[in-house]
């Protein structure tokens, strides 16, 4: 749970009033947030697909557009 705590708290004080410096690492944050949720579950096949997901686009339309 103090992982949890801790990935939120940088999560909410990352940006400013929701505009950020660097949305790809707020990017990476919520997925590591959700990845110690996903882990929690302890299920194999739901840990397979979450880390099946790409964030790549996400990244790309961020770097695109000057939010990286």
């Amino acid at each position: 749970m103090g992982e949890l705590k801790r990935l939120n708290h940088d999560i909410r004080t990352h940006g400013h009033d929701g505009v950020y410096d660097n949305y790809s690492d707020l990017i990476s944050m919520n997925a590591e947030f959700h990845k110690v949720i996903v882990n929690a579950a302890g299920n194999s096949l739901i840990n397979d697909m979450y880390t099946a997901l790409d964030f790549g686009p996400q990244l790309f339309i961020s770097r695109r557009t000057g939010s990286a």
